[in-house]
C-alpha cells in the first residue's frame, strides 16, 4: 500500500488532462499554454473527501472551463498580467461553482506566446 504508485498515476493523468487543453487551445487561437490547471486543492475543506474523486471524472468540464476563459482574450491582453490574474480568477471561480465548494482554492493558468 505504497502510495508512490497512486501518485504517478495521478500525474500521469494530470499529464494527460493537461496535454489535452494545450492541444485545443493551440488548435483554435495558435497559442501555446505551457501550465495548466494545477489545482491547489485544501485537504482540510469539509468538502475534500466527497468532491476530490469528482475531480477525475470532471476533466472535460474543466477543459471547458479554462479553453473557454483563455479563447475569449487576445493575445496582447493574455500578455498583460492583469488579464492572466482576471483570467485565472475566472477559471477559479468556475471550477468552484461547477463543484459547488471552494476546495480546489487556486489554479495556474500561464502561456508561452509562439
Amino acid at each position: 500500500n505504497h502510495p508512490v504508485p497512486l501518485v504517478m498515476d495521478l500525474l500521469g493523468e494530470l499529464d494527460q488532462l493537461i496535454r489535452s487543453i494545450q492541444n485545443a487551445v493551440y488548435k483554435e487561437h495558435r497559442v501555446i499554454l505551457t501550465a495548466v490547471g494545477i489545482y491547489a486543492i485544501n485537504t482540510k475543506d469539509e468538502d475534500y473527501k466527497t468532491l476530490n474523486p469528482k475531480v477525475d471524472t470532471m476533466k472535460s468540464d474543466i477543459r471547458s472551463y479554462i479553453i473557454s476563459e483563455t479563447s475569449r482574450c487576445t493575445f496582447e491582453e493574455l500578455n498583460t498580467t492583469e488579464k492572466k490574474e482576471e483570467v485565472k480568477e475566472r477559471i477559479l471561480n468556475d471550477i468552484q461553482t461547477l463543484f459547488g465548494s471552494r476546495f480546489i482554492v487556486d489554479v495556474t493558468v500561464d502561456y508561452l506566446f509562439q
